[in-house]
């Protein structure tokens, strides 16, 4: 048998390797929110603190933060952040820093009027006020899982439409990311070389994404319908305070003690 001459010929074909980066990125993106919303285990120091705790901790840090009215009530904000912070992994601080930074961009743009009209030190205080909230939002986020904050949400009476609200948020989110992190793994399997037509691809991706997800909405709102759901959520069980809790505790009673002693003594 004679083999045809298109398989005898030699085609110097070379793989694009590079392709386009915009599949691959969004997978990694939505790789990290699948991670997020996970219910896994925290990985840093303080993953043995009540819940509830952190909340009220990361609280009462943005009202005093936000109520720093000399440099060295917000010294001792930061101080007491930077303790917080301190007590992660190398690699969990520099995830913080990192993000926080992100995040500070765009306040940074946004507020660019006020701080040229500003008298420089006060628009330095007020960034400054801005970064620390955005580094302690971030060490809450890195220690505490999205289930978590909903259990401690009502362990601390918060109404129950509030849960309701972020726990459907987190599931769409959850069942979302999924969708597109499957579709977009099999986009990048099938694509071979320049994707020509980028934009019809993202096109396509959202309007299969959008039928999925109407019909997650719909299967979700019929089992919710037949399991008899009030918009009640059960308040879990206290658990008992350690030595961790107790030591989390003293040391905000003793930041609170020194805060308001020094903005007395400055009155």
């Amino acid at each position: 048998m004679k083999m045809p001459d298109w398989l005898e010929n030699d085609e110097n074909y070379k793989l694009n390797t590079k392709k386009d980066d915009y599949v691959r990125k969004n997978i990694i993106r939505f790789n990290s929110l699948i991670k997020l919303v996970q219910r896994e285990n925290v990985y840093n120091c303080n993953n043995e603190i009540n819940s509830s705790l952190k909340i009220l901790s990361l609280i009462l840090l943005m009202v005093l933060i936000s109520a720093s009215r000399d440099t060295y009530q917000l010294w001792i904000c930061i101080l007491f952040v930077m303790i917080q912070m301190s007590l992660n992994s190398g690699k969990i601080i520099l995830n913080i820093l990192k993000k926080s930074l992100l995040m500070f961009i765009f306040p940074l743009i946004i507020f660019i009027p006020y701080a040229i009209c500003a008298p420089i030190s006060i628009a330095l205080i007020y960034y400054l006020k801005i970064f620390t909230m955005m580094i302690e939002v971030q060490i809450f986020i890195s220690g505490t899982t999205i289930y978590d904050v909903g259990q401690s949400l009502k362990q601390i009476r918060c109404p129950d439409v509030i849960i309701f609200v972020m726990d459907i948020v987190i599931k769409y989110l959850n069942c979302t990311a999924y969708l597109i992190r499957d579709v977009l793994q099999a986009i990048n399997i099938r694509n071979v070389g320049k994707d020509i037509h980028k934009y019809n691809t993202i096109g396509g991706l959202f309007s299969k994404i959008f039928i999925k997800v109407k019909r997650c909405g719909e299967e979700l709102y019929n089992a919710m319908e037949c399991r008899g759901f009030t918009d009640t959520y059960a308040k879990p069980s206290v658990k008992h305070m350690s030595k961790k809790d107790v030591l989390f505790i003293l040391c905000h009673i003793l930041f609170i003690v020194i805060y308001f002693y020094v903005r007395s003594y400055m009155q």
